[in-house]
């Protein structure tokens, strides 16, 4: 007997029911939500159903396994950190070499690097090593990655507020200097921001230009060149309120200040920027965005911002770490396939490590790094070998160590160098200058 058009039709059902939950992508690594608006509500514990699409019926199996990611095309072949207040040169490829150690000239030290793109040169701004008198102003000096000096720019920037009344300089330890600086994608300047109100571009054939700030721009956190080196943007404040991302043309006629986040509308009542960092093709820029009502920015949100479009896309939440975490800190691919991330929790006095993340940007796939048992996660590097993070990692006795892990497609993780930073002395860890975050490339 023929069947009939109703047995047909469940029969049907059936088959596409069982052909979409093959091609449904399920990732209980972490709560994942592509949205096109950055300002919704957080809900970082929800569970979220697949919206069946054309993109979402593809096999899992059609993509390539998720390690693949941890090799980045372009990626650098050398790791700088400043570690106990010297230049630490590692060289992942070759991980049982000893790795070089640059020390300060004396009486100065190391308040930011930035390496190259091709990771063959490290730029260092020095600073007095006790604080500084009102008007000094930094020097830029170049190493190669052997630890000769290779270039030399003195009162590059100043170390204080300009037009400030003068007073006594406040004492900054070394790695925490408000100063930040990024090596242009191109290789041929280095920008520097004082942390206040002043922005410079060093030409490595030339002299130091300021670049003019647009008005009312008090402070700068951070700013970085286009990948086509025609626009900068800055992360600044003009008054007491949050920072907010912005984009400009040096030197345009009428100026050309664009706020690229927080969106001028939305439902986070304190929204702030907290970390950006262009995309490596220039269209558009990765940022954190988190909440600010509490005075501690809380639930940041990893988002990408498309320039040509102007739209925001949400690239990943906290969600693994609960109600009370926060994403703190990532590091695109220099070729703009993933990103690395870190979630961190807090009690209520203090944040602490959760986890970290590398998730592809193009389609679903994401893992969890094997880290357990540290104190702290402080940077992370894309490199030709693989990912490289530091880890502070407490040791018998109360001191800690900071570690250098390399995690390799199709590998497990590798130890690089261990250096101890704060002694056994029996007490509790404190805040310690371990490896300070540089542009080789965090972001």
């Amino acid at each position: 007997m023929a069947p009939s058009w109703l047995t047909l039709g469940m029969l049907l059902g059936m088959l596409l029911g069982a052909c979409s939950n093959a091609g449904d992508v399920t990732e209980t690594a972490e709560d994942r939500r592509f949205v096109n608006d950055p300002t919704r509500p957080s809900q970082p514990t929800e569970v979220v159903t697949a919206t069946p699409t054309a993109a979402a019926a593809s096999p899992v199996v059609d993509l390539p396994p998720v390690d693949t990611l941890f090799k980045a095309r372009g990626a650098p072949d050398t790791v700088y950190a400043i570690v106990t207040g010297e230049i630490l040169v590692l060289r992942p490829d070759t991980p049982e070499a000893a790795p070089t150690l640059i020390a300060p000239p004396p009486g100065q030290a190391f308040a930011r690097l930035t390496s190259s793109p091709t990771g063959d040169r490290v730029a260092a701004m020095l600073v007095p090593a006790g604080g500084a008198d009102p008007g000094a102003r930094g020097t830029l000096l170049v190493y190669d990655a052997a630890g000769r000096t290779v270039g030399t720019w003195n009162d590059v920037i100043g170390l204080g507020p300009s037009g400030a009344t003068p007073v006594a300089f406040e004492e900054i330890p070394a790695g925490q200097s408000p100063i930040q600086m990024e090596w242009a994608s191109q290789g041929d300047q280095i920008l520097v921001t004082s942390g206040y109100d002043e922005l410079v571009t060093v030409p490595l054939d030339g002299a130091p230009v300021p670049i003019g700030v647009p008005p009312g721009i008090r402070i700068i956190e951070e700013a970085h060149w286009s990948p086509r080196g025609n626009q900068v943007a800055i992360l600044a404040k003009g008054g007491d309120g949050p920072a907010g991302l912005q984009v400009f043309t040096p030197d345009a006629e009428p100026p050309d200040l664009r706020q690229v986040a927080p969106p001028n509308q939305g439902t986070i009542a304190f929204p702030t920027v907290e970390q950006f960092s262009w995309l490596p093709d220039g269209s558009g820029i990765a940022y954190i965005l988190a909440d600010e009502r509490t005075g501690s920015p809380i639930d940041g949100q990893l988002f990408v911002h498309n320039l040509a479009r102007g739209d925001h896309r949400l690239i990943a939440t906290p969600g693994q770490g609960g109600p009370s975490a926060s994403i703190a800190n990532f590091a695109l691919s220099p070729d703009g396939k993933a990103v690395v991330y870190e979630i961190q929790t807090s009690d209520n006095t203090q944040w602490t490590f959760h986890s970290l993340w590398m998730r592809s940007l193009t389609d679903p796939r994401a893992v969890r790094l094997p880290i357990d048992d540290v104190i702290e996660v402080n940077a992370i590097w894309w490199t030709s070998p693989g990912l490289v993070w530091g880890q502070a990692v407490e040791t018998e006795g109360a001191g800690a160590t900071e570690t250098f892990v390399l995690q390799g497609p199709g590998r497990a993780p590798v130890e690089l160098k261990s250096i101890e930073v704060v002694p056994a002395q029996g007490g509790s860890p404190v805040a310690t200058p371990l490896a300070t975050p540089v542009a080789t490339p965090v972001g």
